[in-house]
């Protein structure tokens, strides 16, 4: 099981330490075994974050989604909007 000096797990993934020092080869296995553990987990809570993130965005997506549709809504966007245009075109032509 044990691979060349400073050679290649069964995984082909990481470096072998067995070669090191000394090592039997349930210690070999069971770091193999540790080692693809260690990538399942990950896997999964990498594919369960990005599961939760697109269904939060979609959620949030919704909420706001109702906002185009407002007519009062609108209507105080356009307002606010108004009273910050000066504002707005003075940070403007300080940034340039």
């Amino acid at each position: 099981m044990a691979g060349p000096a400073g050679g290649w797990c069964s995984n082909q993934r990481r470096r072998c330490k067995c070669n090191s020092f000394p090592r039997s080869n349930f210690a070999h296995i069971l770091d193999i075994y540790l080692c693809h553990y260690f990538e399942f987990f990950m896997t999964s809570a990498n594919r369960s974050l990005q599961t939760t993130a697109a269904r939060v965005r979609k959620e949030t997506d919704a909420a706001f989604a109702g906002m185009a549709e407002d007519a009062s809504y609108q209507q105080e966007a356009h307002k606010l909007a108004e009273e910050c245009a000066f504002s707005d075109w003075e940070a403007l032509k300080l940034q340039e």
